[in-house]
């Protein structure tokens, strides 16, 4: 009986098991792992936030932090998100979850966006009203090995410049032996 019930639970888990991970997809988003700098406008203000991205939990997402230079008047950074991308095999489309220090609804599902990778682009969209809509498009710039985020709040079908910005590999400086300064992509 023991060997039919752990057979029976192996066949249920199964497919879980197997299911082929974000990261061993060969997605665009493997060229956001990294150690980046943010630059741009958003919301009218020029920033510079610092982002670090990773594969976490067995490669079923990629996962970014970014934290803004910036400081408020308590001194803390002026802007702060986490944020999971994984896959949706339903939708065959990516899934974004973005929490940040502007308010709790991330955990709506309004604040889930999702977008389809298409060459060197993937537009998402959050908000599943046509009459109220952010888009992001993340474009990857190959020649640079740099990353390009259009955002718009669209309302009504009209689409306003909420952020212009964009992610350059931070590089750190390594001292040679003959006293020469590398920089190197800090990956």
């Amino acid at each position: 009986m023991r060997t039919i019930a752990a057979l029976f639970m192996a066949l249920l888990f199964a497919p879980a098991a197997m299911a082929q991970t974000l990261a061993e997809r060969g997605t665009l988003l493997d060229h956001l792992a990294g150690r980046w700098v943010m630059t741009g406008t958003i919301a009218g203000e020029e920033i510079t936030h610092d982002l670090t991205a990773a594969w976490v939990l067995g490669g079923h997402y990629l996962y970014f932090h970014e934290i803004a230079r910036e400081r408020n008047e308590n001194g803390d950074p002026a802007y702060e998100s986490m944020v999971y991308f994984g896959w949706d095999e339903a939708g065959e489309r990516l899934v974004c979850m973005w929490l940040d220090v502007t308010g709790g609804g991330g955990l709506v599902p309004d604040g889930f966006g999702y977008g389809k990778p298409e060459a060197d682009r993937i537009a998402f969209v959050w908000g599943e009203r046509a009459d109220s809509q952010i888009h992001n498009t993340f474009t990857y710039q190959r020649e640079q090995d740099q990353w390009a985020w259009q955002i718009d709040n669209v309302r009504q079908g009209q689409p306003s410049n909420f952020a212009r910005v964009v992610l350059s590999r931070r590089t750190i400086l390594i001292l040679q032996a003959d006293g020469a300064v590398k920089a190197q992509p800090a990956r």
